[in-house]
């Protein structure tokens, strides 16, 4: 199996060691799998005292030549990093997650969240769903710190075929990579708030991709309850008491594509022609959809 995998952090210890020791259990010897860390917080990291790839990680490499790993930034946007307009991070995880769409490597491709150990079946789940390739998958989870319940898995332990596509969020999910660019990744008008899986699932939905649940897809994640081992560094704010949520479902999830995504296969065509990320115009009057608010305002 040739396999992406995706791991998205702004914690100081994502515990990448974790992953890459877990996948290499489960592997087989004619595996090729990539790993590609998107960093939100690369710009604030000393790279000598806080690596991610540190020793630990290169000691995993040894026991899984199969597995691959590289650390990458999130692609310049206006939400966070050093390219930012906002007086402070903000939460801007639909870019991460295209960024990696833009640099995964096979055509297969699956998401796993930081600091967690995956399920014993994990890996044969997303090899299964690769050959199959008739429907992405969303995983289970659950949480060794606070009261966090996936509710999905306690009304269907044994998961749930051809579920909607608002299933389609928490610490995992795997897909072909064709079906992502069809819908052109996602969205990144949920940027500054949150909701970017749900809604790229309800655009898969409209595309006609099926969705299953399944509890074999499985992580385990051990961090604090929201972005508490952030550091509080990433503001998320759904305005006007939850209107901007709603209006997002409404304009969003009504799509088949993203609307203020750049166009993702051009990337990918930019960045193999030894192109790099381009840099969003800093001078430009970016003002948030839903209610004309400059961007470069909010606090």
């Amino acid at each position: 199996m040739k396999l992406s995998i995706g791991f998205l952090t702004g914690r100081n210890e994502p515990r990448l060691d974790w992953v890459i020791d877990d996948v290499a259990a489960q592997a087989r010897p004619d595996d090729e799998i990539q790993i590609v860390v998107i960093d939100a917080i690369e710009h604030m990291r000393d790279p000598e005292s806080s690596p991610i790839v540190d020793d630990r990680v290169r000691a995993s490499f040894g026991r899984a030549p199969l597995v691959r790993a590289q650390v990458a930034p999130v692609r310049p946007n206006i939400w966070q990093g050093r390219h930012r307009v906002t007086k402070q991070d903000w939460w801007s995880t639909a870019a991460s997650r295209n960024t990696f769409l833009c640099l995964a490597e096979h055509d297969y491709i699956a998401f796993l969240d930081d600091c967690c150990h995956i399920g014993k079946r994990w890996l044969d789940t997303v090899r299964r769903a690769e050959q199959e390739r008739c429907s992405a998958i969303t995983g289970s989870f659950e949480k060794t710190r606070g009261e966090v319940i996936d509710h999905r898995a306690v009304t269907y332990p044994a998961g749930m075929v051809d579920c909607t596509g608002a299933w389609l969020y928490g610490c995992t999910f795997c897909l072909p990579l064709e079906w992502a660019l069809e819908v052109n990744g996602f969205e990144e008008g949920c940027d500054g708030a949150a909701g970017e899986d749900y809604m790229f699932g309800l655009m898969l939905a409209r595309r006609h991709r099926q969705i299953d649940f399944s509890t074999s897809l499985h992580v385990i994640q051990d961090r604090p309850i929201g972005d508490e081992s952030c550091a509080h560094r990433f503001r998320k704010l759904d305005k006007a008491d939850g209107a901007k949520n709603i209006a997002a479902i409404a304009r969003f999830g009504s799509r088949t594509s993203t609307e203020f995504t750049p166009d993702l296969r051009a990337l990918r065509e930019t960045l193999r022609a030894g192109g790099v990320f381009p840099i969003p115009d800093p001078d430009a009057d970016w003002r948030d959809w839903f209610d004309g608010q400059p961007i470069r305002e909010m606090i």
